[in-house]
């Protein structure tokens, strides 16, 4: 009885079984290294507002924990108005920000594979009834990239200091979500900029947005 118990418990974990992998490439300009902005503004370039929102709160969140005061894009520059009514470096330089993280989603591919199925029996009094439902295998793949812009007065005087290309496969027999994108894309970014040098030494004790405002370089 023991190992028949066994037996049903791997059998009904193991169609929920999912598998996420994450390929991550970086590279920080030469004449960057160890660059550490510590006020950035996260922007998504994206249609998809939940995409937009999930990503740059996420992101912001990561970066306060290490000492990085980080604002939304969504913040400074609402889609509710066009683009060309901001004064984008501006706006930027009017808050203190000295860099800026843009992440840009690739295509995102899925595919769905039916196999096997799962059958459940009800009992009500002398009568069964048995339902079964396939079983499906989902498989998709998303693609981000991400550059660490150092800011200047102007388009032309903004530099690029770090780039990185994320790239996340999900496969399992549970449905992959955009959601599980989003986190380990989020966890790659922070942890890259980290092992490149881009983010300070040592967490601090509290959050940045609680610590007392620090006086920030002028921006040429």
């Amino acid at each position: 009885m023991k190992l028949m118990a066994m037996l049903l418990a791997m059998a009904l974990v193991l169609p929920a079984y999912a598998f996420r992998s994450t390929h991550f490439e970086s590279f920080t300009d030469p004449d960057y290294t160890g660059y550490k902005p510590m006020k950035l503004v996260v922007i998504v370039v994206s249609g998809d507002l939940e995409t937009v929102r999930q990503v740059e709160a996420k992101l912001s969140e990561a970066f306060q924990a290490h000492g990085v005061e980080a604002v939304s894009g969504l913040q400074l520059f609402p889609p509710t108005r066009p683009i060309e009514s901001y004064d984008v470096f501006g706006i930027l330089a009017s808050h203190g920000i000295e860099s800026a993280l843009v992440i840009e989603p690739g295509e995102r591919k899925s595919d769905v594979f039916y196999g096997g199925s799962t059958s459940t029996t009800t009992f009500n009094g002398n009568q069964a009834t048995t339902t079964t439902t396939p079983q499906a295998y989902q498989s998709s793949s998303a693609h981000f990239t991400a550059s660490l812009l150092a800011l200047g007065a102007n388009r032309d005087s903004t530099r690029k200091a770090w780039y990185a290309q994320i790239e996340t496969d999900a496969s399992g027999w549970i449905f992959v979500s955009k959601k599980g994108d989003v986190k380990s894309t989020v966890k790659s970014i922070v942890q890259g900029l980290d092992a490149d040098g881009h983010l300070p030494s040592e967490k601090p004790k509290e959050p940045a947005a609680k610590r007392q405002p620090t006086e920030r370089p002028k921006i040429y």
